[in-house]
């Protein structure tokens, strides 16, 4: 228990010690305890592992499905409008005691009575036992629960309940993540079929689960399935379920609450340089080398001169991200701090040394990546919105709570007292602006974090929106590890660059723009090696868990060259005929 204990929220930890209560079921079904019990969990991840797909299906349908939304809606499962769900929910909602056997209470219960008892709880919970019955039957479907009391679950408990009904492996990472905190659940945005392909059928494919055969190859269905998430224009399609009344998108990754504007019509001012090279299409070619420019979502080559109806001081200028790549004027082709640019040359060079021709390739973050690189957009924003002076100590309470932020030196006093300014405005930073503006990155992404919450945002401060407002437009709606918007090839004579042309990131690799891929192809079919080996297909490597694959990629992309090889190309090339098929 004790290594698997650094993947627990510190408010879970002290229960799931003890073996016969749910906390430890719960991690069971999740994880997989190797303790000789086979619990509800484990019987899924086994059926997942050997049939992804149908498996994907199951749990966008039928029992599952309807399980999946009562736990994801429990306040609508309380006032009994979920439908679909079986009496199990009338007996999961008095909690696990209910499931021991007759006669039997918790002070005379055995562990294994216990673990059975917890396990059958979790299984009517979230759905398991509609799509791989237990030694006990599955309860019916046809019934409708009612008045459904979720007090008995806790909210941790919602939360993998969440993570686990929907399918949601990156979910259950968010929930439990290596951290050892618990983190909100902003992710869990509902989505929507796109041309007929189940979000979870896609999650599961670009993990690596069901995309490739026993041989190792690309299954043709598969590569159809990922190709059709994209547009005519080679971008990944908005899946994110609209809001029921209006039809509009009030939710995105970018944000951890609801936005108060809609994505379709947040509005941002902006003008080119005017410095980009015109985009040109490439393919890969068998013979090269891979290597991963993982990068934020800033768009590149635009001043902002406004957005969410404020008119900035001072126009921002944007570097990219994905557009550094395409710049004309920098003759770079990747910036970043020499703690990344330099294992990143490294195997550049390492690439070029073993016969291969390298070439860098832009692999996306997650939506909330550019936060890193924000300064002046967000404290240009700020100083122009009056807010209660009382926010300034939720700021700084939320700061100090915050394992993120780490300044010693922060002057909470002066935030809170506004630092004795003299404008005609009440603004959030007043007393802490000039501080903010001169720390690291680390720091100020700590601060934006913090100030992504609902008391800001109803303060007139939507850090969601300012964080769209900043992405390239092409990545709008991208996946995390989606490849090959632009491509760079590295001018290897060079050597690591101490300047970079870049307001935040001091070194860079020289080199030029070498064009962009028609359509944006996930890692999972440019990166085959490091998703074989996660997914435990390579000889020598253990099965790992998906919802770690963005965090381990990041942890390595740095050491990783993907020989493109006959199959790549292969592979590649059939994503891209069924993309083109699809947008025809």
């Amino acid at each position: 228990m004790a290594g698997l204990e650094q993947y627990i929220p510190p408010n879970l930890r002290r229960p799931i010690r003890d073996i016969g209560n749910l906390g430890y079921s719960l991690l069971d079904n999740v994880v997989g305890i190797d303790d000789g019990y086979d619990s509800a969990g484990e019987r899924l991840g086994r059926q997942v592992r050997e049939n992804p797909v149908a498996m994907a299906k199951a749990m966008g349908s039928g029992l599952l499905s309807g399980a999946a939304n009562a736990v994801m809606n429990p306040i609508d499962t309380v006032k009994g409008v979920a439908s679909g769900i079986g009496q199990s929910y009338s007996r999961a909602s008095r909690g696990a005691d209910s499931y021991l056997p007759e006669g039997v209470d918790l002070a005379s219960a055995t562990v294994d009575q216990m673990r059975a008892a917890n396990d059958a709880y979790l299984a009517d919970v979230v759905g398991v036992a509609g799509v791989v019955p237990a030694a006990r039957a599955a309860t019916g479907a046809a019934r409708m629960a009612s008045n459904i009391d979720t007090g008995a679950l806790a909210a941790d408990t919602i939360g993998l309940g969440r993570a686990i009904g929907s399918g949601d492996l990156g979910l259950i990472g968010e929930v439990l993540q290596q951290s050892g905190e618990a983190q909100g659940l902003s992710a869990d945005i509902p989505r929507v079929p796109v041309r007929g392909y189940d979000p979870q059928t896609i999650s599961l494919l670009e993990s690596n689960f069901g995309l490739r055969d026993e041989a190792g190859r690309a299954n043709p269905d598969a590569l159809r399935a990922l190709a059709s998430q994209f547009d005519a224009f080679g971008n990944r399609i908005n899946n994110i379920q609209p809001d029921k009344k209006t039809g509009l998108t009030y939710k995105h990754p970018a944000s951890n609450v609801r936005m108060s504007t809609p994505i379709e019509e947040q509005v941002v001012s902006s003008i080119s340089r005017g410095e980009a090279n015109p985009r040109m299409s490439t393919a890969l070619k068998e013979g090269e080398g891979l290597i991963a420019a993982l990068g934020d979502r800033v768009v590149a080559d635009r001043n902002i001169l406004g957005y969410s109806g404020q008119t900035l001081m001072d126009p921002q200028q944007m570097f990219g991200g994905t557009g550094y790549l395409r710049d004309s004027v920098n003759d770079r082709i990747w910036a970043s701090d020499e703690a990344f640019t330099s294992p990143l040359l490294k195997s550049l060079n390492r690439a070029s040394d073993e016969g291969l021709d390298p070439r860098m390739i832009y692999t996306s973050m997650g939506a909330q990546s550019s936060d890193f690189a924000t300064n002046g957009l967000i404290r240009d924003f700020v100083r122009n919105v009056d807010v209660d002076p009382n926010l300034r100590q939720v700021l700084a309470d939320k700061l100090r709570k915050s394992k993120d932020f780490t300044d010693k030196d922060f002057p909470f006093d002066d935030l809170i007292s506004g630092g004795g300014s003299r404008r005609n405005r009440t603004g959030l930073l007043d007393g802490v602006d000039e501080y903010i503006g001169k720390m690291n990155g680390s720091q100020r992404r700590a601060i934006w974090q913090a100030m992504d919450s609902a008391p800001f945002r109803d303060a007139g401060i939507p850090i969601g929106e300012m964080r769209l407002a900043q992405t390239d437009p092409d990545l709008m709606y991208a996946n995390p590890l989606d490849t090959g918007l632009n491509l760079g090839r590295p001018d290897l004579s060079e050597g690591l660059s101490q300047t970079s042309m870049h307001p935040v990131y001091p070194t860079s690799i020289m080199g030029a723009y070498d064009g962009s891929l028609p359509v944006q192809v996930p890692a999972a079919i440019t990166f085959r090696d490091f998703f074989n080996q996660r997914r435990g297909l390579l000889d020598g490597f253990d099965e790992t868990k998906a919802a770690s694959d963005q965090r381990s990629f990041q942890m390595s992309h740095g050491g990783i060259v993907s020989e493109v090889d006959g199959q790549m190309v292969d592979e590649v090339g059939k994503f891209t005929d069924y993309w083109r098929a699809f947008n025809e």
